[in-house]
C-alpha cells in the first residue's frame, strides 16, 4: 500500500499546531495569573508600611535593595523592619509578595488563621521529612496533632529528665576537657541536644557526643547542612537541577540511610510490643516511654492507627524540629548569661541552694519548678535570641486587620520573633537583657503575643515543653559546673537560616569552678 506522505505531513502539522496553540494558551494564562496575582498584592499594599523599601522593581521586587552578605542581610531585617508599626511587606521578584506581621495582635491574628506552614520549606524537605506534623495541613494535621499530643503529656515528660541530666553530665565532661580554651558552643551544644533527642524518640543509645563515627548521626547532620546549602543556590530552587546536582545526590543518599534506619527501628519495636501482652504502656526498661511507643499504640476514635511511614515521617519531624531549635536557645542563652557574669551568678546561686546537702548534681522533674530567676534568663534569652528568629504561613481564611485592611485566603504571611520581641512599642529599651521582663507582675498585662518563641495559636510548638526543660536542665548544671565568659576578640555575628546560628561561631570559655558547695 502506498504511503500518502502529503496527508501524514499535513496531520503531523496540525498535531504541531494544535500543541503550538495549546502551549501558547497555557503559557498565556500562566502569565496573566502571575500579573493579576502581582495587582492583586499591589492593591493590598497600598496601605502597608514600606519599611524603607521602595516600589517593587518589575523583575526583581525589593532583592536589589538588601544588602550583599547573609549577615548584613540579617541585622538589616531586624533594624529595618522595627521602624515599621504593625505590618510590613517584602516582594521577592516580580510575582512573591510576603506580608510581614510586627504587633503583636496583627501576630495573633496571623497565627489564629493559619493551617499549612511554609510550602517551599516542605517542598524542598519533603524527600526526608514527608508529610508530618510539621508541615502537613487540613484534616491529616488536625488527626496527627491530636495523636501526637498524648506524647507531650506532662506524665509522659516527667521521665525524660533523667534522660536531659544523664546527656548533659556528658556534655559537661567533655567542656572539662576543653582546659578553658574557647570553644565554639554550638559545636557542643548540637550534639547534647542529638544525643537527648536520639534518646527520648527511640531509646536509641547512639553515644553521638563521644563518638560521631556513625551513619545515622552524620546523615542527619548533613541533610540539615544540605538544606541549608540548597537555600543559599537560587538554581538549586529548580527541583530538576538540584536533583540532578552532586548536592542532590548526596542528599538522597543520605535521605535513605535515614530512612532506613528509622524503618528498621520501627519494625523492630512493632514486632516487639506485639510479643508483650502487658496491659497499659509499653515499658522495656521500667523507666520511660519514648516516642516511637506512643506512636506505634496512638489509635483515633475509629481505632485507627498510623502506618510505619506516617511513624518514620513523624520521628523524622520530631528531629528535625527539635534538634537545631534546641541547639540554638542552649547556646545563646548560655552567650546571653557569659555576657552578664551578675546575672549568671545569681543563676547559680539559686542552683547552689536548691542543690545543697543533697551529695549529688541530679536535678529532678520537681526542681524544674523551683528555678524561677533561670527561668526567667532564659525567656529573656529566647526574647533577644529567638531560635526560629521567623516564619510564613498561609491563611486559611480572609482576615481583616485592625486598620481595616483585607488579606485575602491563600495569602503568605511572615511572623518574626525577632522583630516583634525587639520592637521599642512593645518593650522598653529592647536590646538591654534584662529578666525581670518576666516576672509575673511584668508579664501580667503583656498582649499574649508580644512573646512567642514557640509560635502560637493553633500551630504552636507541640514539644515546647519538652524544649524547656531540656533547656533548664542543661544550663543550670552547667552553672553548676562552670564560669562561663565569651570571647571578646570574636563577638558572634548573627544569621537568620532555619534557627538563628552565627557566621563564624559562638565562642564561650568554660572555666570550672573552685570548690563547689
Amino acid at each position: 500500500m502506498a504511503v500518502d506522505f502529503h496527508n501524514v505531513s499535513s496531520t503531523i502539522g496540525f498535531i504541531i499546531l494544535i500543541t503550538s496553540l495549546g502551549l501558547f494558551v497555557n503559557f498565556s494564562l500562566t502569565v496573566f495569573a502571575l500579573f493579576k496575582k502581582r495587582w492583586k498584592f499591589l492593591k493590598i499594599t497600598e496601605s502597608v508600611e514600606e519599611g524603607g523599601l521602595k516600589h517593587p522593581h518589575l523583575l526583581f521586587g525589593n532583592l536589589r535593595e538588601l544588602p550583599p552578605t547573609e549577615e548584613l542581610r540579617t541585622m538589616d531585617f531586624i533594624h529595618r523592619n522595627r521602624s515599621c508599626e504593625n505590618i510590613t511587606r517584602m516582594w521577592f521578584g516580580p510575582f512573591e509578595c510576603v506580608i510581614i506581621m510586627i504587633s503583636p495582635e496583627y501576630v495573633r491574628l496571623a497565627l489564629a488563621n493559619a493551617d499549612t506552614k511554609e510550602t517551599s520549606f516542605h517542598h524542598y524537605l519533603q524527600s526526608w521529612l514527608g508529610d508530618g506534623l510539621l508541615f502537613s495541613g487540613g484534616a491529616k494535621w488536625k488527626r496527627h496533632r491530636r495523636l501526637l499530643t498524648a506524647g507531650f503529656h506532662f506524665e509522659i515528660l516527667r521521665p525524660y529528665t533523667d534522660l536531659f541530666v544523664e546527656s548533659t553530665r556528658v556534655f559537661l565532661d567533655k567542656l572539662d576537657q576543653t582546659k578553658g580554651e574557647y570553644i565554639d558552643v554550638f559545636n557542643f551544644v548540637s550534639l547534647l541536644a542529638l544525643d537527648s533527642l536520639l534518646k527520648c524518640s527511640c531509646s536509641y543509645e547512639s553515644n553521638c557526643q563521644i563518638n560521631e563515627d556513625n551513619s545515622y548521626i552524620k546523615s542527619v547532620y548533613t541533610l540539615i547542612e544540605l538544606f541549608s546549602d540548597r537555600l543559599r543556590f537560587i538554581p538549586y530552587y529548580i527541583d530538576f537541577v538540584f536533583r540532578h546536582s552532586p548536592m542532590g545526590r548526596k542528599y538522597n543518599s543520605h535521605c535513605k540511610i535515614v530512612h532506613n534506619h528509622a524503618d528498621a527501628a520501627i519494625r523492630e519495636r512493632r514486632a516487639q510490643l506485639q510479643r508483650m501482652e502487658k496491659g497499659g504502656s509499653v515499658d522495656r526498661k521500667g523507666k520511660y516511654v519514648d516516642f516511637l511507643d506512643l506512636l506505634l499504640k496512638a489509635t483515633d476514635e475509629d481505632g485507627h492507627g498510623l502506618t510505619d511511614l506516617e511513624i518514620r515521617q513523624e520521628v523524622d519531624n520530631f528531629m528535625f524540629a527539635g534538634h537545631d531549635t534546641t541547639t540554638s536557645a542552649i547556646s545563646w542563652c548560655l552567650y546571653d548569661l557569659g555576657r552578664h557574669p551578675d546575672y549568671q551568678q545569681q543563676c547559680r546561686q539559686e542552683i547552689d541552694d536548691l542543690l545543697k546537702d543533697r551529695g549529688t548534681d541530679h536535678l529532678n522533674w520537681d526542681d524544674l519548678k523551683k528555678l524561677p530567676f533561670t527561668t526567667m534568663c532564659i525567656k529573656e534569652s529566647l526574647r533577644i535570641h529567638p531560635p526560629v528568629p521567623s516564619y510564613a504561613r498561609t491563611l486559611i481564611k480572609d482576615v481583616t486587620l485592625p486598620d481595616g485592611l483585607v488579606l485575602p485566603q491563600g495569602t503568605t504571611v511572615a511572623v518574626a520573633p525577632h522583630i516583634t520581641h525587639l520592637h521599642p512599642t512593645y518593650w522598653k529599651d529592647p536590646d538591654v537583657f534584662d529578666p525581670s521582663r518576666f516576672t509575673l507582675e511584668n508579664s501580667r498585662d503583656r498582649h499574649s503575643h508580644a512573646f512567642f518563641p514557640f509560635s502560637a495559636g493553633p500551630r504552636n510548638c507541640i514539644g515546647q515543653h519538652f524544649a524547656m526543660n531540656e533547656v533548664k536542665i542543661a544550663v543550670a548544671l552547667t552553672l553548676r559546673r562552670f564560669q562561663i565568659s565569651p570571647d571578646p576578640d570574636r563577638p558572634p555575628i548573627m544569621l537568620h537560616r532555619i534557627v538563628l546560628r552565627t557566621l563564624k561561631g559562638l565562642y564561650l570559655r568554660f572555666t570550672p569552678r573552685v570548690g563547689l558547695p
